[in-house]
């Protein structure tokens, strides 16, 4: 978790220092715009892959709170949300390992805890449902950033 919250951090960081340096188009569209202008949208570390990978993470856990507030196995909510988000962008070798970590997840009952929630709660269901289409709601809006501006979702 700590090695993820690092790479998130570092994404982010770079993406603020952007937005420091340009604070009068210092939004999403105007980040990828000036990505596409440059001719390199998505080749190295560009803040547009920086965006892709930021979403695509926030889908994962939106993804990963709507299958946990169904009470489904822990592994089960980890396959879903891993292939609604991340599976597309990973090389094979990656996936398998990724595959492989989930029987590594803790229980249902134990994330829960750890969320300071227990599955009879049903205030917690209603709020995991609530994140996952605020952040469904944010994928949704830098997926369509990316289409007007002919960048493809998949890389």
């Amino acid at each position: 978790v700590s090695t993820q919250s690092t790479w998130v951090s570092e994404k982010l960081d770079r993406v603020q220092m952007w937005a420091d340096l340009h604070p009068s188009i210092a939004d999403l569209n105007a980040v990828v715009v000036e990505d596409v202008r440059t001719g390199a949208p998505v080749k190295g570390q560009t803040n547009t892959r920086c965006i892709n990978r930021m979403s695509r993470c926030l889908l994962l856990f939106g993804i990963l709170l709507r299958e946990a507030a169904f009470l489904r196995p822990m592994v089960e909510c980890l396959r879903v949300a891993y292939e609604g988000s991340l599976m597309p962008i990973h090389p094979w070798i990656l996936r398998k390992t990724f595959q492989a970590s989930f029987g590594l997840a803790p229980s249902l009952a134990a994330f829960l805890q750890a969320l300071g929630a227990g599955a009879e709660d049903c205030l917690w269901v209603g709020m995991c449902v609530d994140t996952a289409n605020n952040l469904q709601l944010v994928v949704e809006d830098v997926v369509g950033i990316f289409t007007r501006n002919e960048v493809d979702w998949t890389f």
